[in-house]
């Protein structure tokens, strides 16, 4: 007779405990599966914000539905998290076989989208399935957005998410707002906390800008303003998210990063073990701080099949082709053992030397600081 598969709950544990060990022996061959999957069966866009590759005419690329089934089945029996685009608005991809292939797995969707599709109709299709739902905006005044979300228009974004917010918010999913720090709209920071406030929000996102279009150069604010101008209207941020009780994160590089809550998590969360896994990956993060707290339990797919450990995706780490291979012969393939072996030695890639992830982690600072008292 057939032994009917673990609860996702259990299997939840069991990778938990498996990670754990993967770490502790500093295996290059892991027992343990990605519970965070960023796939989608296309690349598409209806805007062409200015610091995207989609301002640039990137190509838009189209997974073949049979090849991202059959990855999809292979790996989404471990996966709680699913977001399901590749820098793009996952709303343009088939909803209802996202909605299905998550039902059939137990896998929660965690949709980052830019508000202009989120309606009450499309939220209601994928309502079953969201535990997470982040809303890029980037700005907190109408002559700003517009500016950089091209084509979008303020007043409809804004009336979605005044539709859309109230029942995610009963129904227990974990909403932020996010924000791109760039030359063009640093000084509004403490204004984009002040919105998702008002807007009835309970959580913000300020990131670092990175390099995935050709305006970038222009863009970045490090060489334009005067560093005392940004740490004093990021410091006026915090202070706002004092005020309003909103948790702010700043996916920043040192010294600018770090995470002010203000909400307990919650027991309405649909998702199984939200809490605990997050406490999981924080103890992961704090007892092997050189090794990326993303690479431990991230997977991304494009849907011209490259796959990567983590949500950037630069070509420098590459594992493999989803088209041509396995989920199985790529997590346990020869170019991820050496991925894992570089993190474990500390002889990181280029392209993670400097990445917020890896660097911005407070356990691997006070990793740093500790070896430099030590060999004072």
């Amino acid at each position: 007779m057939a032994i009917p598969p673990k609860p996702k709950i259990d299997r939840e544990l069991d990778n938990q405990i498996a990670l754990a060990g993967d770490l502790a022996t500093r295996s290059l061959v892991w027992e343990s599966r990605p519970t965070r999957l960023e796939l989608s069966f296309n690349n598409l866009c209806n805007l062409k914000c200015i610091m995207c590759a989609k301002s640039d005419d990137e190509p838009n690329w189209l997974l073949d539905k049979d090849v991202g089934i059959k990855f999809l089945d292979d790996v989404l029996p471990g996966v709680l998290h699913w977001t399901p685009s590749a820098n793009s608005e996952p709303l343009l991809n088939d909803v209802d076989l996202l909605v299905e292939l998550a039902q059939k797995h137990t896998a929660w969707m965690h949709l980052i989208t830019n508000g202009t599709l989120i309606n009450r109709e499309r939220y209601e299709k994928v309502r079953e399935r969201l535990h997470k739902l982040w809303i890029s905006i980037d700005s907190a005044t109408k002559e700003t957005f517009e500016k950089i979300r091209v084509p979008a228009k303020w007043d409809p974004v804004m009336a979605n998410i005044r539709e859309v917010l109230p029942l995610a918010i009963e129904d227990g999913v974990e909403v932020t707002f996010n924000f791109v720090l760039m030359s063009n709209n640093w000084f509004e920071a403490a204004d984009y906390v002040t919105l998702v406030a008002d807007l009835g929000g309970k959580a913000a996102n300020i990131q670092e800008l990175l390099p995935n279009s050709t305006q970038y150069e222009e863009l970045v604010w490090e060489d334009k303003v005067e560093e005392s101008k940004v740490a004093a209207v990021l410091e006026r941020a915090k202070e706002v998210a004092e005020e309003r009780k909103i948790d702010l994160k700043l996916e920043l590089r040192p010294p600018y990063q770090g995470f002010f809550g203000h909400n307990p998590p919650s027991e309405a969360f649909k998702a199984p073990l939200a809490e605990l896994r997050m406490r999981h990956g924080e103890a992961i993060a704090r007892s092997h701080p050189q090794f990326c707290s993303m690479a431990t339990t991230y997977l991304k797919v494009i849907p011209e099949g490259g796959v990567y450990p983590c949500c950037r995706g630069p070509e420098e780490l590459r594992m493999g082709d989803a088209k041509t291979e396995s989920f199985e012969q790529i997590w346990n393939g020869e170019k991820y053992q050496e991925f894992r072996r570089q993190m474990f030695e500390r002889d990181y890639p280029d392209v993670c030397k400097t990445c917020y992830v890896l660097v911005g982690n407070p356990h691997y600072q006070q990793m740093l600081a500790d070896e430099k008292t030590d060999g004072a």
